[in-house]
């Protein structure tokens, strides 16, 4: 017999038989003990797409009146797929979200924390550039670039070590998929991340970096000869 390849949901229709239910029960039996002789899943399709809910609605009428209410079925259709669909991938974003987020935020606080020991450390050093007529805004200036240099260099480390692991494991389930059921899953990548995650880096040094360059350009010359 000729492939026609995918069926319905995840069953390939080259695995499946079609034939009356009374041929499969005269082949099969009827057996409500063995889980295989069972009737599992019954597919019906209505006449036009508009009666798709009125359909829907006799099928569980009539169930429920041949099984006296017992609530044993579910009753999917392709209506309703769409939403559970959009439901999880839904889902899937927002944990996304939050995974992304929290080191994000780890790091943040890593890079307000050196910063604020550099300042400290380098007050001397301030003031020296205040003596020769560095200003305010170049003091934060030369602090902020300094703590986007630092993002940058963690995002690149960071964007490196996700593709080199999304390329290994990536090849690992191929040749699993390719043993088990003569399929791939090749490693993918969305392109537009090569240029999203340094920026972002640059926005989360900007952001975490702006306290501590704002904290050294405040530093009065005075304050700076004193501690040196």
């Amino acid at each position: 017999m000729e492939k026609t390849g995918q069926g319905e949901g995840y069953e390939s229709k080259d695995n499946k038989v079609l034939l009356p239910m009374s041929t499969g029960k005269t082949y099969f039996g009827g057996n409500r003990v063995e889980p295989r002789n069972q009737v599992r899943s019954i597919s019906i399709r209505p006449k036009s797409p508009d009666l798709l809910q009125q359909a829907q609605k006799e099928v569980e009428i009539l169930i429920r009146r041949r099984h006296n209410d017992k609530p044993f079925y579910e009753i999917d259709s392709v209506e309703g797929t769409p939403k559970l669909v959009n439901n999880i991938l839904f889902a899937v974003q927002l944990v996304t979200l939050l995974i992304a987020v929290f080191p994000l935020a780890i790091g943040g606080i890593g890079i307000l924390n050196i910063m604020l020991v550099s300042v400290v450390e380098r007050v001397p050093e301030i003031g020296l550039r205040q003596a020769v007529d560095a200003n305010p805004f170049q003091i934060r200036i030369q602090f902020l670039v300094e703590a986007v240099v630092i993002s940058l260099i963690g995002s690149m480390l960071g964007l490196a070590f996700g593709l080199t692991a999304a390329t290994f494991l990536g090849d690992i389930l191929s040749q699993k998929m390719a043993s088990q059921f003569d399929a791939a899953w090749p490693s993918a990548f969305n392109p537009q991340s090569i240029f999203s995650g340094p920026m972002m880096g640059m926005l989360v040094g900007i952001t975490f970096g702006f306290l501590p360059a704002n904290q050294a350009a405040r530093i009065a010359p005075i304050d700076a000869i004193r501690n040196k």
